[in-house]
């Protein structure tokens, strides 16, 4: 899966989503929020998005989940983060970076 997760030169963040097939690239439903500088990884409940930024505005703490072609909100994040990594392991979802 490819998620688009900013346009840059004119600013426009995104929240498109794409997967890539044999036949080539495939849209998906666009995520929930636009959203830069964010980390995702693979659950077994689906693709994990968390945090990044909107241009304007904050790091966000909102967390997006993808299963069964769908985006739904995920719990949120103890705080704001962006620019920051992310993997998925025994232990569950572990995110370490830059807080604002």
């Amino acid at each position: 899966m490819f998620i688009s997760f900013v346009g840059y030169g004119d600013w426009k963040i995104q929240s498109s989503c794409h997967t890539l097939e044999e036949e080539g690239w495939s849209s998906r439903p666009s995520m929930k929020y636009k959203r830069s500088s964010a980390a995702a990884s693979m659950m077994d409940e689906g693709w994990m998005v968390t945090g990044g930024w909107l241009y304007g505005s904050n790091y966000l703490s909102s967390t997006e989940i993808f299963s069964g072609g769908q985006w739904t909100d995920g719990p949120a994040l103890p705080v704001g983060m962006g620019e920051h990594c992310q993997v998925t392991s025994r232990d569950g979802v572990i995110v370490a970076g830059k807080l604002i």
